[in-house]
């Protein structure tokens, strides 16, 4: 298959990257979207399941040192967690494409935002969850699984921001690598 756009990149297992007619790249899927993520810290896709899997890869190319396996992994799962909000809080009857952006703040902590051109209603539901990821007693498996999204994000990260600006949404995490993943979900 031929593709422009890398959401349906998932079904393939080699990949060769073409430019001005030349091979500039081949090899399996995730290397390849390693190597063209190299240094890169955004990444446009489609919101949609078959991108999810270029996700997780971006995520993961922009680890670099093995001793942050656990750290890369949290932010793997913080990332899966935003698009799956952004994808159920958001219009479902037109394609959407979303941008996301990766860097490190310091040795210890990065964030992830994703943006995309149309509002959510995900941001109206941010003092719910934030409420309720304070009351440990609450059973958060009861909540719709846009809610549990979203309080997932809420105990794995230092800080979530969720918001709509000028008819845009923007999720914004900031994660540390200091909390395990097994502290941030101790809490329910």
């Amino acid at each position: 298959m031929v593709l422009h756009r890398s959401g349906i990149m998932g079904l393939a297992d080699k990949v060769l990257v073409l430019d001005n007619g030349r091979t500039n790249d081949f090899g399996t899927r995730s290397e390849v979207l390693g190597r063209m993520s190299d240094g890169r810290t955004r990444l446009e896709i489609p919101l949609n399941a078959t991108s999810m899997q270029d996700l997780n890869d971006w995520i993961v190319a922009q680890f670099s040192r093995h001793s942050d396996m656990a750290f890369c992994q949290k932010a793997v799962l913080v990332g899966v967690e935003i698009f799956n909000a952004a994808c159920q809080n958001g219009v479902q009857n037109l394609p959407r494409h979303t941008t996301f952006v990766f860097k490190f703040l310091n040795e210890k902590c990065c964030e992830i935002v994703l943006h995309e051109k149309m509002p959510t209603s995900a941001a109206s539901k941010m003092q719910k969850i934030r409420s309720l990821v304070r009351h440990p007693e609450v059973n958060m498996f009861d909540l719709p699984p846009d809610e549990i999204a979203l309080a997932v994000i809420s105990q794995l990260t230092d800080e979530l921001e969720v918001k709509n600006i000028d008819q845009s949404s923007l999720f914004s995490a900031k994660i540390s690598s200091d909390k395990s993943l097994s502290d941030g979900m101790s809490k329910h």
